[in-house]
């Protein structure tokens, strides 16, 4: 006999009903953030429209690549390169691989400068020693164009972040990624940051 207020324990049976039930609750909820990102709102807007607390969103795609790989793929982001060896440049390729964007790859600041007039990327992924123009200098002259001004930027390089606080101050979206960093590490700040802008 259960306790007076107390609610009886569930059977198995119940606890596996609910776990079927939270399952397909979770699906639907995110077949319709899925269809308002479709439409073309912000991942904040898509969340409030599903329903769905925004931290629940990122947790889910944290914890679940193929959901992610959906979103991400609905972003269509695309993102510029900026590092002048060419084994980083394919180990950010792999790293890469399974995100559906856009990579557009440039090897020194100058290239990087002229790629920006043919297509805009959404995040630019700095090293900042570079051969021809170095990478803070390259930083220097995109913020002060008006139509590249806006553009987040992340980082990449071997030296401290003390070294580059003066690009950091710059523009307080700018993230520092200190070399050598893992796949987790780099998928993690892309999200923040195109999540951010979108």
């Amino acid at each position: 006999m259960a306790e007076e207020g107390k609610k009886p324990e569930k059977t198995e049976e119940e606890k596996k009903k609910d776990a079927i039930n939270a399952i397909v609750l979770r699906q639907k909820r995110q077949d319709r953030f899925l269809k308002s990102l479709e439409g073309g709102v912000s991942v904040l807007k898509a969340s409030k429209a599903a329903d769905i607390d925004y931290k629940t969103i990122w947790r889910w795609r944290k914890d679940d690549d193929e959901f992610n790989i959906k979103v991400m793929s609905i972003l269509d982001s695309r993102i510029m390169i900026v590092e002048d060896d060419e084994e980083l440049q394919e180990l950010y390729a792999t790293m890469l691989e399974g995100v559906d964007c856009d990579i557009v790859r440039a090897y020194d600041g100058r290239e990087a400068l002229e790629k920006l007039k043919e297509a805009t990327p959404d995040l630019i992924v700095l090293d900042i020693l570079l051969d021809e123009m170095m990478g803070d200098e390259f930083f220097v002259e995109m913020k002060r164009e008006p139509r590249f001004a806006d553009i987040p930027v992340v980082l990449s390089t071997v030296l401290s972040a003390k070294r580059c606080q003066n690009l950091l101050d710059m523009d307080h979206r700018t993230v520092y990624l200190q070399k050598p960093f893992g796949k987790d590490q780099l998928l993690e700040v892309l999200r923040r940051h195109l999540e951010r802008e979108a």
